[in-house]
């Protein structure tokens, strides 16, 4: 049940201070409220309406942009897919070229390597030669009971 004050609020405003004026009716501020903010929920309820609709709108596009997308990176992958053998077969000639090209480079230094030792061997055999005669002359001296000067050196003429 509304309160005294309540009722008296109706009358409050019917008047202002000042001289008499023409009788007031009690107003009703609720009322005076609704239609006052009607118009404004109109504007605000299309407002609410159009932000709906764009953000509808906007879910469709995404939707659209991810389908696309979707879309776009199964051919991406399937390109992709497509192509790997080609290009691990390309990879691959590279790396048998490339170690083709070490193997090379491996072999020539492995000739160059063995020239020198040839070389090297060649330079070192006639005193190894020398020295193994040497040994023999005294292995044939010791078995004969001879003095190693006794013993002829191999390639001479006594």
């Amino acid at each position: 049940m509304p309160g005294v004050s309540h009722l008296l609020d109706r009358f409050r405003p019917a008047g202002v201070p000042g001289p008499v004026a023409s009788v007031g009716a009690p107003a009703d501020r609720r009322r005076d409220a609704a239609a006052e903010l009607a118009p404004i929920f109109e504007v605000l309820t299309a407002a609410v309406q159009e932000a709906d609709r764009i953000r509808a709108d906007a879910h469709a596009s995404a939707d659209r942009c991810r389908a696309a997308a979707d879309r776009s990176a199964g051919e991406i992958v399937a390109r992709a897919r497509e192509a790997a053998p080609r290009e691990r077969a390309a990879a691959a000639a590279l790396e048998r070229e490339a170690t083709a090209r070490e193997l090379a480079a491996l072999a020539t230094a492995a000739d160059e390597r063995a020239r020198e030792v040839r070389r090297a061997a060649e330079a070192r055999r006639p005193a190894l030669v020398r020295e193994i005669l040497d040994e023999v002359r005294m292995v044939v001296a010791a078995a004969c009971g001879l003095p190693v000067d006794r013993v002829p050196a191999v390639g001479s003429r006594r």
